[in-house]
């Protein structure tokens, strides 16, 4: 028992911090937005500059929402409300003024609700597991993966082999799965599965920080050659298109560590959209 114990508080301090131990060309998975090897290629941002990214990305996003509401503000003959005010339901655009009809200007049009759940899926094929270590099992190899909105996110990764209750072995299995809201081709938010010997523990990555087991909000079970992965809408912004990606990596935590995993991502390189067409 305390060897599992000391397993999880290794991976949840190798997850949270910075290693020291990587060398000058590997990123660490420090649990920043953006900075793990598993990214899309086009999401890293160069060393150090990823919290200037951030706060430029944040500082975009405040602006985008102001002018939204100004917007409304001038349809409707009413001042905007300032961002701070501003509720999860309210930043999406989905809702009207709580001053129209008043005589002022026509209502805008809100826009409309999707009619169901939102599916998207992407493939990949076998054998492509790449990296220095050799000899990886068939449940880190990725095949696809499948995400959908509906009352909550739901991400289903698919392997090439069942994936397993629990780790046999001082190896671990690392899930990525990475999303873009606005297109730029940055991570926005990543939600984290990771094998171990006491079983599958998950986190929860945003510009702003990070949140790990049951404080991420996120959970994750095998079924057969599938993990699923589940998450509430709002780890997303509750958004209904977006561009994401998955990442797949097996190895030791030191392996984790200098970058030296076998690792597989599903598209290989780049976004896939969502939902799909």
């Amino acid at each position: 028992m305390r060897s599992r114990q000391l397993a999880s508080a290794a991976l949840v301090a190798l997850l949270a911090l910075p290693v020291s131990s990587c060398s000058e060309d590997a990123s660490p998975d420090s649990g920043a937005v953006g900075t793990s090897e598993l990214a899309p290629e086009n999401s890293s941002p160069k060393a150090g500059a990823g919290k200037d990214r951030r706060a430029k990305k944040q500082a975009k996003a405040v602006q985008q929402r102001q002018k939204v509401l100004q917007g409304k503000g001038k349809r409707n003959g009413t001042r905007a409300r300032p961002a701070a005010a501003e509720t999860d339901e309210g930043t999406s655009g989905d809702s009207t003024d709580g001053n129209a009809g008043s005589g002022s200007g026509d209502a805008p049009a809100a826009r409309p609700k999707p009619a169901g759940p939102l599916r998207a899926s992407v493939s990949d094929p076998t054998g492509d597991v790449r990296g220095t270590l050799t000899g990886a099992p068939p449940y880190a190899d990725l095949t696809g993966a499948a995400l959908t909105r509906g009352d909550v996110f739901q991400v289903r990764v698919s392997f090439a082999g069942a994936v397993p209750q629990r780790q046999s072995d001082d190896r671990i299995v690392q899930v990525a799965t990475f999303y873009d809201l606005d297109g730029d081709g940055e991570t926005d938010y990543e939600v984290w599965a990771s094998l171990a010997d006491n079983g599958w523990g998950t986190s929860y990555r945003t510009p702003n920080g990070a949140r790990y087991g049951d404080n991420s909000g996120a959970s994750a079970r095998p079924d057969g050659n599938d993990l699923v992965l589940t998450f509430p809408l709002a780890h997303l912004e509750r958004t209904d298109s977006l561009a994401w990606a998955v990442g797949a990596q097996w190895g030791t935590l030191e392996q984790v560590a200098s970058g030296t995993t076998s690792k597989d991502n599903a598209p290989d390189g780049g976004w896939a959209t969502f939902p799909g067409s």
